[in-house]
């Protein structure tokens, strides 16, 4: 059950008489206990909303698209509460945050639904069956699964949680049923690297397409075992286990490596012809302008001609006609010269 906090004015919900401050129960049956399930059982072309509105306990139906929002909402994003975390880890990095910070910084989350909305790791410890379950059925994937180690007692060790081995089968549920998986293990010198390692790597490869990746973290520093940072030693032997014993991931890190390299020559090949075509525009540009200013320049001279041959014109009509009443000496001379200085016919 979850409360709702507003109403969308116009909305489905609005026009369907839904109110600020009732509660939502479920949708087509289905209990709603956060925005997984609110988005997932939202998606028919008919729901049936039952609203619990102080004494009153009632059903909504409400016609609409299959992904039209119904235009209700809620106190959070998730319309829950965020999960914070149970462990308490050897390497946890946010238990070895200076003091002082601000508040958010000290919150460790292990929420599934980060996981799935903004790509969280999850160690899995805050699931119960009915949690994977759900996952399961929403086919909500990838999953980011902080692994350590694939030893049960290993990983109780290191996350100081009793469930901490117990919960690892999720990992074989999910691969099981399609769901796809993003490893993580962060690497503590001297207690989950070498053989630890190994045996991890050797586990987690039978999930493989399902698991798409693991990524090696090696951690600085651990709380309350004193061991050195992790160097290339840890590492011993990882890389040949890699390409010997698990052929499939060394296959796919070479694929995936030519993937990169492709895309990256094709976004250097785009980026020059963006860049070559920027100086190309730019050249005409400057061409065009020096034209438009040289054919200008030209009128203007042209235009400052015809205005002095049309004074010379007025000039020698007067000349001519003064001529013609006589006045002046060698006047046929002077019509001549006004016949050929303007070019035309002489009166």
């Amino acid at each position: 059950m979850v409360t709702i906090t507003g109403v969308l004015p116009g909305s489905f919900a609005d026009r369907a008489g839904i109110k600020t401050d009732d509660c939502l129960i479920s949708v087509n049956g289905r209990e709603i206990r956060d925005v997984l399930d609110y988005r997932f059982f939202l998606a028919e072309t008919t729901v049936v909303l039952q609203i619990h509105r102080g004494p009153e306990l009632f059903d909504v139906t409400i016609r609409k698209g299959m992904y039209d929002d119904i235009g209700l909402e809620f106190e959070t994003p998730l319309m829950d509460k965020k999960h914070s975390c149970e462990n308490k880890c050897i390497f946890c990095f946010i238990d070895q945050l200076p003091k002082g910070l601000r508040k958010s910084l000290y919150f460790k989350d292990d929420d599934s639904r980060l996981s799935f909305l903004h790509g969280n790791y999850i160690t899995l410890t805050n699931l119960k069956q009915r949690d994977v379950d759900r996952i399961i059925e929403m086919h909500i994937s990838p999953v980011n699964v902080s692994v350590h180690t694939t030893n049960p007692e290993l990983r109780v060790m290191m996350m100081k949680n009793k469930r901490a081995g117990e919960v690892l089968d999720y990992i074989r549920q999910f691969a099981e049923a399609g769901i796809k998986l993003r490893g993580q293990i962060v690497l503590c010198r001297g207690v989950n690297d070498g053989a630890e390692l190994d045996r991890t790597m050797r586990d987690l490869a039978q999930y493989y397409p399902a698991l798409e990746s693991v990524s090696i973290v090696p951690a600085k520093s651990a709380v309350g075992i004193p061991w050195e940072s992790a160097t290339e030693n840890s590492m011993t032997g990882f890389s040949t286990f890699v390409s010997n014993r698990l052929p499939c991931c060394a296959a796919n890190t070479g694929t995936a490596n030519k993937r990169h390299k492709a895309a990256a020559s094709s976004k250097l090949r785009i980026c020059l012809f963006i860049l070559l075509s920027s100086l190309l525009l730019f050249v005409a540009c400057k061409y065009h302008q020096k034209g438009y200013h040289r054919n200008s320049n030209q009128n203007n001279r042209h235009q400052h001609h015809h205005i002095n041959g049309g004074d010379l014109i007025f000039h020698l009509d007067i000349h001519r006609q003064v001529t013609a009443l006589g006045v002046g000496a060698d006047a046929p001379n002077q019509q001549a010269v006004g016949v050929d200085t303007v070019g035309g016919a002489g009166n």
